[in-house]
């Protein structure tokens, strides 16, 4: 794999600290409880984009609106949270376990920084393990 490529699997301060404070927020709620995450990012973004484990590279460039992804290597295996102000990536997070729920959708989904509101929701897992919670996309 590429240094680049590296890259977006790896996780700077920043991203370590914002992940952290997503997967706590999805611990401590309940479900149905509704979520702005413009409440708990602080960066610059106008635009979300969630992507599924094993989104394409070409995918995830035509979801955004423009080339991020070079085609050399580039392996996606988490979900990852892509925050975008105008054609800039400012952030991506990378999510050890999947979290976000945003539709039927392989090649991933934006929305806009407003409309970036989900519901706390569960599930019982068919290990009888328990519940796992997620966030799924406001509609």
């Amino acid at each position: 794999m590429s240094q680049r490529g590296m890259a977006f699997s790896q996780r700077d301060p920043m991203q370590k600290q914002l992940s952290t404070r997503i997967e706590a927020l999805l611990r401590d709620s309940e479900p149905g409880d509704v979520i702005n995450i413009a409440d708990y990012v602080s960066i610059d973004w106008d635009k979300l984009c969630m992507f599924y484990e094993a989104t394409s590279y070409e995918d995830i460039n035509k979801t955004l609106g423009f080339k991020w992804i070079p085609a050399n290597g580039y392996v996606f295996s988490s979900q990852y949270l892509v925050f975008v102000d105008g054609d800039t990536v400012t952030m991506h997070l990378p999510l050890a376990a999947p979290c976000f729920y945003v539709g039927d959708t392989a090649s991933g989904r934006c929305v806009a920084r407003e409309n970036a509101v989900f519901r706390v929701d569960s599930i019982t897992l068919a290990t009888g393990e328990g519940i796992r919670k997620y966030f799924s996309l406001q509609e």
